[in-house]
């Protein structure tokens, strides 16, 4: 594991101060492996002592699993390899601060839970959910293999996926909100990533690192109740606090899914006092955005009564001008695009003397959209607000362009190292890195 807080390596880009590298295991000419498992329940769990329970004890539909297993071995001897790491993961948690508990009793009570649901249950047809205590689950199985191959004295290859499959429950409550059973929704993420990387020795001079990689990411949520109906809100008891039920607004229609290929090419060349480094690193995604917000609608009620008078404060929802059904929605997701990210460098590694290495570097980045997403009539006509600029600010719909990215940004650098004593026990690093753009924030 190698943590970066301030790198000056010009093979490392878009970072926001900071850069991370993990290395895997991998096979060897032994035959190597272990098994793990580790889990409680229930009966493992002290008691809470914070008065915000009805019941002290941990209700005894908790568990907490999670096992294991990871084997190495040779195919060929001296020449393939492979590792395999597979986990499970099962977890349950009762979801507490129920209706009548301390910690609800200022949101709202035991009578005003139940006026609530006997009111969406008569008028709308639609069970708000239990008010007392809800599972909530978070499943997941993680499989990861890697194959290496000593191809000759100058070429090694090795071949890795990391595979993720996982499945939840969302469902939270606490002191300011109260959430009823029936706005949990499941979300599913499942993503795999395989990696190709070719190291090359061309002499004692060159050598090249080459890397290939593509990632595929599926991420989507299931409402487990109407996916039509709104999501209501409701002023609790307490000023600041909030009352939930019906479908999350952010789950009605959820459903994400983004390919990702990584292309990275590194050249070493050895001239003694110099290392000099040239290379490429390049993104290129595909992105189908299929999220709409409040696709289901929001309906807001600043208090209990107003909810039980029909008085809503406030109605809020998207709207599809071409076809507005679900399946049509999710079918056809609102944006599908591509966003690509092109790098390359040169680096000179200096070693003036033993103690002391400088490091000087030059890296061009280029973010870029090919095809950006047409901006519709409604949005370069829409209705300027009046009251913009008085006590807020925002970019109106009808001031969007598409004037964003396409920019070559430049990236010099230079850093140092300097071993005081020369026996690693006090390492002097600096850094000066000068960047004509802000950085990409970690995705």
């Amino acid at each position: 594991m190698q943590v970066y807080l301030a790198p000056y390596d010009v093979k490392i880009g878009n970072f926001t101060g900071g850069s991370i590298n993990a290395v895997s295991r991998s096979g060897s000419n032994e035959v190597h492996g272990s098994v793990y498992a580790y889990g409680r329940n229930a009966t493992l769990v002290g008691p809470d002592h914070t008065g915000s329970e009805l019941n002290t004890k941990m209700p005894s539909d908790f568990h907490d699993y999670q096992a294991g297993f990871r084997v190495g071995f040779p195919i060929i001897k001296n020449k393939l390899f492979f590792f395999t790491n597979e986990e499970i993961t099962r977890r349950q948690d009762p979801i507490q601060q129920v209706a009548g508990s301390p910690s609800a009793n200022g949101i709202l009570s035991v009578a005003d839970a139940q006026s609530i649901i006997d009111y969406s249950v008569h008028h709308y047809n639609f069970d708000p959910g239990t008010a007392g205590v809800y599972n909530a689950y978070a499943n997941s199985e993680k499989y990861f293999n890697r194959l290496d191959w000593n191809i000759n004295d100058r070429n090694q290859l090795a071949i890795r996926n990391n595979t993720i499959r996982s499945k939840a429950i969302n469902m939270e409550r606490d002191q300011f909100d109260f959430r009823f059973g029936s706005i949990a929704y499941e979300q599913f993420n499942n993503q795999t990533s395989t990696v190709a990387e070719l190291k090359t020795r061309f002499n004692n001079n060159f050598s090249n690192n080459a890397i290939v990689g593509f990632t595929s990411i599926h991420d989507y949520r299931t409402p487990l109740s109407d996916a039509s109906f709104p999501q209501v809100q409701i002023v609790g008891r307490t000023p600041g606090t909030t009352i939930f039920f019906g479908t999350d607004r952010e789950a009605s229609i959820f459903n994400q899914r983004q390919r990702t290929i990584e292309i990275t090419d590194n050249l070493v060349w050895n001239l003694g006092k110099h290392t000099l480094t040239i290379g490429t690193h390049n993104e290129l995604y595909r992105i189908n955005y299929g999220f709409v917000n409040s696709w289901n609608g929001r309906v807001t009620y600043q208090s209990i009564d107003d909810f039980l008078n029909n008085n809503p404060e406030r109605v809020q929802g998207s709207y599809n001008y071409v076809n507005n059904s679900r399946d049509y929605i999710m079918a056809n997701p609102v944006a599908v695009f591509n966003v690509n990210f092109y790098s390359a460098y040169i680096q000179d590694e200096v070693q003036l003397t033993d103690r002391f290495t400088l490091t000087k570097g030059l890296r061009f980045d280029l973010a870029n959209v090919p095809t950006k997403q047409i901006l519709s009539d409604k949005t370069r006509n829409a209705f300027t607000d009046p009251s913009f600029g008085t006590t807020y600010t925002y970019t109106p719909l009808n001031q969007i362009t598409g004037g964003y990215l396409g920019k070559i940004q430049i990236s010099p650098r230079i850093g140092f190292r300097f071993d005081a004593y020369g026996d690693q026990s006090l390492v002097l690093r600096g850094v000066w890195v000068c960047s004509l753009r802000g950085s990409r924030l970690p995705g």
